[in-house]
């Protein structure tokens, strides 16, 4: 929707782009050399094509008088880029707005590696503009701002979009400053249509083709890749492969129209979003059983904005749909009623006739229910609901369905029921089924190994799901990036009934991987990349000993030409309820990695290279550190740490409870410890970690000769008492027996909490000091590693 160009900013924006060298594209789309009056311009805006079309409403329903009612169905002017009005049978201008006198867009279609061209002014012509930013998105939600690139009174020009991407870009709003209140204005172009496709400058608009050389050297488009392949006398006449043809549709894109803060057309009781929502599910699920694969352009219930149908096209684009079929209930006067279908206008491509074709398949299924056939309308270009306009611009096939009027009671209560929107959907479903008659998808290519190794043999598979009787395939591979040469590409396999095929890999490179799907109908391609490389991996090898707090060495093996590759270590543990990096990506083949807990890990290998990635993984059992156990270090060893730490022994508290000296206390620990069959230097820690060193300070005092905070269960309670320390340290010993095994204790129990471990059935549940984590100590995350750290600093 273009805005008159009135004279004077035309004059203005003449001279913003003759004194600015890099506005040339700018100058050239509009012509500045020769500004029409102010009149003409009008004239010019009002008769582009931008402006409102309609169509004759008595065509729209022979021979039923009320039909002539008009069709306003306002909830539509959003989600359909509505432009239609039945009740009009004349082409009008849309009025200029007063918040901007125009924003135009020099190339709705820009080759990629080209600059796009936006200018804009304000309304009023003694505006001056101190600086402007457009904003804008793609199809796929990136957005953009690009800061003007001139400006010139109240007109301000952009120029940008040489390095975008293949899509749809959607202008969403521009903001600018005046010199006058140096404040900021914005202008929110969200509601309106302005948009523009960045296409591949290297694929043809139409959708890649096959094309071969004929004997006389010209280039012959063929209708598969087995035809060209088969009739090529050079194979360098062969120069790409189709994606696909618009009759060969396995995945089709279901949009139930409206959704999200849109809820659509409102009438007896009825909401247009939960109608299309109820049809729409009723036609996947019987084009599901049928064997489609269907992709959803919305979910019935979550976040959608009012312009999302901008982007619903590319949405299920991204997920392969190859045709799109929106879903809508009509709106108007009471008296309106009846179905009918819109589409493209065919213009000699495949998938714009396979719309109307579809469109009047669809419309005759309803009619056939009983609705009134309103008819079937093939949309101008310019003149476009936003779906059918972004369905044709990515080159598939794209309808638009009225199933009635929500403001027509009759309508209501003869189809938009739970069972009519079911019959709805099942006709819808059954007029794509009969315009697809080949009820399979194809969902791309898959290969046994990720990578392949040169002279190795992988499987090629391509998937294919739904009724796949009497299907044929062929395999093709070809050198990515070279010509079609005989050494570039090779058949691997053709004319077979089964999907899959074995390949004996060529010398190390990119591959394309190319599979035709053969019908009676035509065929369906899919490609893939393979890389063939000329490395191996052989294996993950874990060195060490498994233990909880020891270094294990991680390496990988790899035989042949391993020159920059990268190795990266993971490793999880309980099915990803825990989980670490060892060793980000790095030319290191190997890497030390030192688990914290006992049990089943499972250690990842990812070896890249480049893009391309093989993986291996292997199973690592570790251990922790055994409560159990005979003494593996000496009475010496404990007090040669004891003293190194520099603390002081409390012979005071201890000469009369049995242990003057730390050398006393550490024997008492070995005879306590050995009795039941505990490891000694596994209670030497514990005390050592429980009371500070034998300085205490917490509820627990040295005369209670309890050296592991038994009974202590918050910090207002002291826990047990013992007579001596032999007491308290058997007590503790027998107390990490408990826990460590079911086994019956060798001493009489001196042990106040050992029938609290047998009442609740702990006894046995930690064999390792790290299974006392949260048991002994609460939380006590890490209290088993604690105690196993003392005791690695035992010599």
């Amino acid at each position: 929707m273009k805005k008159a160009l009135r004279a004077s900013t035309a004059f203005s924006l003449a001279g913003l782009l003759t004194i600015s060298s890099f506005m040339g594209p700018v100058t050239a789309a509009y012509a500045v050399s020769n500004v029409p009056s102010a009149d003409a311009a009008v004239d010019a805006a009002t008769a582009d094509n931008d402006g409102v079309a309609s169509r004759d409403a008595g065509s729209v329903d022979v021979g039923a008088a009320d039909d002539s009612s008009s069709a306003t169905n306002v909830d539509e002017s959003a989600d359909k880029d509505f432009g239609v009005d039945v009740s009009e049978n004349y082409q009008q201008a849309e009025p200029v707005d007063s918040s901007f006198q125009y924003v135009y867009l020099a190339s709705p279609s820009l080759p990629s590696g080209t600059d796009q061209v936006v200018a804009f002014a304000t309304p009023d012509d003694d505006d001056s503009l101190s600086s402007a930013t457009l904003n804008y998105v793609s199809a796929n939600g990136i957005q953009g701002t690009i800061e003007a690139s001139g400006t010139a009174d109240n007109s301000a020009a952009f120029v940008f979009g040489s390095t975008l991407k293949s899509n749809t870009y959607f202008l969403t709003s521009i903001t600018y400053v005046l010199r006058a209140d140096d404040s900021e204005h914005e202008l929110d172009l969200s509601d309106r249509d302005y948009s523009f496709t960045v296409v591949d400058s290297s694929v043809s608009s139409e959708g890649t083709s096959v094309y071969y050389a004929d004997g006389d050297g010209n280039a012959v488009e063929a209708q598969s890749i087995q035809q060209a392949l088969e009739c090529a006398d050079s194979p360098d006449g062969v120069s790409t492969y189709a994606e696909r043809s618009a009759r060969n549709v396995g995945v089709i894109a279901l949009d139930a129209g409206h959704g999200g803060v849109d809820s659509g057309a409102q009438g007896n009781g009825k909401s247009e979003a939960d109608l299309t929502w109820k049809i729409m599910t009723a036609c996947k699920n019987k084009l599901e059983a049928y064997g489609f694969k269907i992709v959803l352009a919305r979910e019935q219930s979550g976040y959608y904005p009012s312009n999302d149908y901008l982007y619903r096209v590319q949405r299920c684009i991204d997920q392969g749909a190859q045709a799109f079929v929106s879903f809508h209930i009509n709106s108007g006067s009471s008296g309106a009623h009846g179905a009918e279908v819109y589409a493209p206008t065919a213009n000699g491509t495949d998938y714009t006739q396979v719309s109307v074709e579809l469109a009047n398949k669809v419309m005759n299924n309803l009619a056939a229910m009983g609705l009134t056939y309103r008819g079937v309308f093939q949309m101008e270009v310019g003149d476009e609901f936003a779906v059918i306009r972004c369905a044709r611009e990515q080159g598939i096939p794209g309808i638009l369905i009225e199933h009635g009027f929500i403001s027509n009671y009759g309508d209501v209560v003869n189809y938009f029921s739970d069972d009519g929107c079911r019959r709805l959907g099942e006709a819808d479903a059954a007029a794509i089924i009969a315009q697809f008659p080949h009820p399979y998808s194809v969902n791309g290519i898959s290969f046994s190994e990720e990578l392949g190794h040169a002279g190795s043999t992988v499987k090629i598979g391509v998937n294919v799901s739904g009724k796949t009787d009497g299907l044929r395939y062929k395999f093709v591979w070809h050198r990515a990036g070279s010509d079609w040469s005989d050494s570039n590409w090779g058949v691997i396999g053709q004319d077979l009934t089964s999907p899959s095929i074995s390949w004996t890999l060529p010398q190390a490179g990119e591959y394309e991987i190319y599979v035709d799907v053969i019908d009676s109908n035509g065929y369906v391609t899919s490609t893939s990349k393979y890389k063939v490389v000329n490395w191996s991996l052989e294996s993950l090898e874990v060195s060490g000993d498994a233990r909880c707090g020891k270094p294990v060495k991680l390496q990988a093996k790899v035989s042949g030409d391993a020159s920059g590759l990268k190795y990266k270590f993971v490793w999880e543990k309980g099915g990803w309820a825990k989980w670490g990096v060892a060793q980000q990506p790095s030319a290191s083949s190997s890497c030390e990695w030192t688990p914290t807990e006992p049990g089943v890990y499972t250690v990842y290998l990812d070896v890249i290279d480049g893009s391309a990635e093989r993986h291996l993984t292997r199973k690592v059992t570790v251990e922790g550190t055994p409560i159990m156990g005979s003494l593996q270090t000496s009475v010496d060893a404990m007090v040669n740490l004891y003293e190194s730490t520099g603390h002081t022994y409390p012979s005071d508290e201890f000469i009369s409870k049995g242990a003057p000296t730390i050398r006393d206390f550490c024997s008492l620990i070995v005879e306590a410890a050995v009795s039941e069959g505990v490891r000694p230097e596994v209670v030497f820690a514990q005390a050592m970690l429980e009371t500070g060193w034998l300085q205490f300070g917490g509820s627990v005092k040295p005369n209670q000769c309890n050296f592991a905070g038994l009974g202590a269960v918050n910090q207002q309670s002291g826990g047990a008492r013992f007579d001596d320390v032999y007491q308290g340290l058997l007590a503790q010993v027998q107390h990490l027996k408990g826990y460590a095994t079911g086994a019956a204790l060798n001493n009489a129990c001196v042990d106040p909490r050992y029938e609290v471990l047998q009442s609740k059935g702990f006894l046995g549940v930690a064999p390792y000091l790290e299974d006392l984590n949260g048991r002994w100590a609460v939380p006590g995350d890490t209290y088993g590693q604690n105690i196993a750290r003392i005791i690695s600093l035992i010599g």
